[in-house]
């Protein structure tokens, strides 16, 4: 039906639309039709939204589960069943629980090389994104900035949205970090690294960041200093290690909601057309009224039937 002229654009002349053929039910089964596509729109419609909603949702849902962690609630019935109070955890800052904060490489990294250079926007959502990358052969720079599973990295420079990222290297590939990246080296006998970057990316968190970091025309800024002074609260380690796991546990399946809602809403368009080409065969049932139901016909066009 398609034609190009000039530019090869496609165009479809009125002449060859007029001649196009189309299946063309009595006027009744149109009615029955058009009422059965409007209602499987309508349940796809709805479950758009509703797959919406767990994604919008998905960082206030995190955050719950943050705030119950680091106030003591998601542990509380362990605490009950070992015989611990509340009153164990404390308060420490985290350069008392870490040994130094060491500021990344300052040279340029090269578009190839054998090891990677962690930068600013490989941190996403406490954990690495291993693309994008950028990588280094400066040996000097290998050897002074490698960096260990369960490092935990802080992103000092950046947006006034995006600064205080924190997250967790987990050794996936040899790599270093990058100048506006500070590395957190905490004690590893009194932290786990999982709970120092789970208590770095809470709200109270990144209230504190947002309110002592310094604003730049482009990019703001919270120094080794600021971060150092931030307090969190500190579980014993046996505790340190339940919350983990929970937390862990309870993300994973968040992770995995929304991941699936976003899967349906990618398959939205291509559910609707499924709709319209089986109506356009004869194939929605709309010859009986009586036949199956619309939410029988959208189960087995989400199947693929």
């Amino acid at each position: 039906m398609f034609s190009y002229h000039g530019n090869a654009i496609p165009q479809i002349t009125i002449n060859k639309v007029s001649k196009k053929e189309i299946a063309l039910a009595p006027l009744p089964e149109q009615h029955r039709i058009v009422e059965r596509i409007e209602s499987l729109f309508s349940k796809l419609d709805e479950a758009k939204e509703k797959a919406q909603e767990v994604i919008d949702s998905f960082e206030t849902r995190k955050a719950t589960i943050l705030h119950m962690a680091f106030s003591g609630e998601l542990t509380a019935k362990w605490r009950e069943e070992n015989g611990v109070g509340i009153e164990s955890w404390e308060r420490r800052s985290i350069n008392d629980i870490c040994h130094s904060l060491k500021y990344g490489t300052s040279k340029k990294s090269k578009s190839e090389g054998p090891v990677i250079v962690i930068r600013m926007g490989n941190l996403k959502q406490g954990e690495i994104d291993w693309s994008d990358l950028a990588y280094t052969d400066d040996k000097e720079d290998i050897e002074k900035y490698r960096l260990s599973s369960g490092d935990v990295l802080f992103n000092r420079t950046n947006s006034a949205v995006l600064v205080g990222k924190t997250s967790i290297y987990r050794g996936d590939f040899p790599a270093i970090y990058a100048g506006y990246l500070i590395k957190l080296d905490y004690k590893h006998d009194e932290i786990i690294g999982d709970y120092l970057n789970y208590a770095l990316n809470t709200t109270a968190a990144k209230e504190y960041c947002n309110n002592v970091k310094t604003d730049g025309v482009n990019q703001s800024n919270i120094n080794a200093k600021k971060i150092g002074a931030f307090v969190i609260p500190v579980a014993s380690m046996n505790e340190q290690r339940v919350i983990v796991d929970i937390i862990s546990s309870l993300l994973k399946k968040e992770n995995e909601s929304k991941q699936a809602a976003e899967v349906v809403i990618d398959q939205i368009d291509t559910m609707k057309k499924a709709v319209l080409a089986r109506a356009f065969r004869g194939e929605l049932g709309t010859n009986d009224p009586e036949e199956e139901s619309a939410v029988e016909l959208l189960k087995q066009i989400l199947l693929g039937e």
